[in-house]
């Protein structure tokens, strides 16, 4: 290789992601040294250092049921083209930031196993041993052979 991999994962951090998301990595990185160098500093003793804004947060609210897969497909195509962080609330329930969205992509992920999708290869047939449960992935029990 003609460049070590930490320069070509700095040349992609820096790059891949949009002119916003590489400035706050840019000035995350500097602060990082700064603070190896100098040590933690409550705040900014340099009157000539500039910071540009946080990146955007948006929230969508999404309803939990059997068409989540649905909305998560909406959600995606309206949010894929934006620069901001998103932000994903459930309708008619308490709490937001970072548990919400992490449950709201692992139901997405399970709802992509399910066997009626079609878009995985599978050869096995449908499971009715004693020792196979119904599946919770928190929509509600699901029999035996829904998800692949």
């Amino acid at each position: 290789m003609l460049f070590p991999f930490d320069i070509r994962q700095t040349y992609f951090l820096s790059t891949a992601f949009g002119t916003s998301r590489s400035i706050v990595w840019l000035q995350n990185q500097r602060d990082t040294t700064l603070e190896r160098v100098r040590g933690p500093s409550p705040r900014r003793d340099d009157p000539h250092d500039f910071r540009v804004g946080r990146l955007k947060h948006e929230r969508v609210k999404v309803p939990r049921g059997d068409r989540l897969l649905d909305w998560g497909l909406q959600v995606m195509n309206v949010h894929s083209n934006r620069k901001a962080i998103l932000e994903v609330e459930f309708v008619d329930e308490e709490g937001t930031g970072l548990g919400p969205t992490l449950e709201f992509y692992a139901l997405i992920a399970a709802e992509l196993q399910r066997r009626d999708l079609a878009i995985w290869l599978c050869d096995d047939e449908l499971m009715t041993a004693a020792n196979e449960q119904p599946v919770d992935k928190g929509e509600g029990m699901k029999p035996v052979g829904y998800y692949i």
